[in-house]
């Protein structure tokens, strides 16, 4: 090889090593609400100009590109950009400096004359977005609200974010999806808590998926959440899973969900959805049909593997749950324990339905 072949080849190497150290590059940035100011530059967490901390988890959010890290002080964050966070199609992760969701908290005091959630996403961001380490809480929407009266907490619109480690309290949605909805969109969501969220006019307390959202779901809890719509139309006060949806549920708790007009206090699975559900525990939930479990509909088969119903109540049929109009899941290796139903099936309730239970 002649020394000029040679030098040819070095330099493509060396210029291809830098086109690839430039796609890694990635940048820090960091948001505090008790120092931080909009005209910094966000690239310092010390709060000293002109390189110090972001003061609105917003302005962290518009400063950084997709790859890049933005971490918020502990603290609670209120007001404008502080609230219906929107990643616009960044691909990044905003996390909690601590990861501890209970000391980073966005409030986002929404109320029905000024309504507000704690995030929108609705640019097609992936997996590769994360959120991490917070609490939201307070989210209120209603039909007036950019995305209207759906997900009190999050509303995710044709995108697949990864939520981890976040609590979802005390969110409400006018509609449906109290703590998140989900439409056209599959995250992955862990080690979260939705805990006394409410959908006040119709379903999904905690969770509901819609439109082929197949989110996975993994080491969750769900507890105190309300579906408060009314008959055939505020089902699911845990999860909603509706039109083909079909989410993967592992190692999650619901406890004390509720859907008092409707079915299906823990999980409600109708209109061809047919969510695998493992280890799970479904404790003390209440609705009038299907007070742990209510699926329905042609093509709602779930697959439910090691579960246990224990105390769940059904103000008419199937305590811990209940099967109908062609829906046949089929249930294995799961516990059904002091279940009640105030007519039929305690335990479980099957009407026009074939169950394999083994």
């Amino acid at each position: 090889m002649t020394w000029p072949t040679l030098n040819r080849r070095l330099a493509g190497i060396l210029a291809s090593a830098c086109l690839v150290s430039g796609a890694l590059a990635q940048t820090t940035y960091y948001v505090n609400g008790s120092c931080g100011s909009d005209a910094w530059t966000g690239t310092n967490s010390v709060c000293v100009a002109p390189d110090g901390p972001k003061r609105t988890i917003q302005a962290g959010i518009d400063t950084s590109a997709t790859g890049d890290t933005v971490i918020v002080a502990d603290g609670t964050y209120t007001g404008a950009g502080n609230r219906d966070l929107d990643f616009a199609g960044r691909d990044i992760h905003l996390r909690s400096e601590s990861l501890d969701p209970s000391l980073c908290i966005i409030d986002c005091q929404g109320s029905a004359v000024d309504p507000h959630r704690g995030f929108h996403f609705h640019s097609g961001e992936t997996n590769d977005a994360v959120l991490e380490g917070f609490t939201i809480t307070n989210g209120f929407v209603t039909s007036a609200s950019p995305g209207g009266d759906i997900g009190g907490g999050m509303l995710n619109e044709n995108s697949s974010p990864t939520v981890s480690n976040c609590t979802f309290d005390s969110n409400i949605a006018q509609l449906r999806g109290g703590g998140m909805y989900n439409d056209v969109s599959s995250p992955r969501v862990t080690n979260c808590t939705f805990s006394a969220n409410t959908a006040s006019g119709g379903s999904g307390g905690g969770m509901l998926n819609r439109n082929g959202s197949s989110p996975t779901v993994t080491d969750c809890t769900f507890s105190g959440n309300t579906a408060a719509g009314p008959l055939g139309a505020g089902a699911g006060g845990g999860m909603l899973n509706a039109l083909g949806s079909n989410p993967s549920v592992t190692g999650c708790t619901f406890i004390g969900n509720m859907s008092p007009a409707d079915a299906g206090g823990g999980m409600a699975n109708v209109s061809g959805s047919s969510p695998i559900v493992r280890n799970c525990m479904f404790n003390n939930n209440t609705a009038p049909f299907g007070g742990g479990m209510f699926n329905i509909r042609t093509g709602s088969n779930p697959t439910i593997t090691a579960c246990t119903f224990r105390a769940n109540t059904a103000g008419i049929n199937g305590g811990g749950m209940s099967n109908g109009d062609s829906s046949s899941p089929t249930v294995t290796d799961c516990t059904f324990d002091s279940n009640i139903a105030r007519q039929n099936g305690g335990g479980m309730y099957s009407s026009s339905s074939s169950p394999t239970v083994s």
